[in-house]
């Protein structure tokens, strides 16, 4: 009875662990890649430092 406990906890960690890398890959990997603006999740122009100077 012990090992099937285990074995269900292996297989139920194992989905939860796919699960939660799927969902990083969907949602948080895309806004790393730079050049990926086809979501329109906004754009970073205007954050960058003056040439030459400091950030006001």
């Amino acid at each position: 009875m012990v090992a099937t406990n285990a074995a269900v906890a292996l297989i139920v960690t194992t989905i939860v662990v796919l699960a939660l890398l799927t969902l990083a890959t969907v949602y948080y990997v895309p806004k790393v890649l730079p050049g990926n603006d086809e979501h329109g999740e906004g754009n970073d122009e205007g954050n960058e430092r003056p040439p030459g100077g400091h950030a006001a």
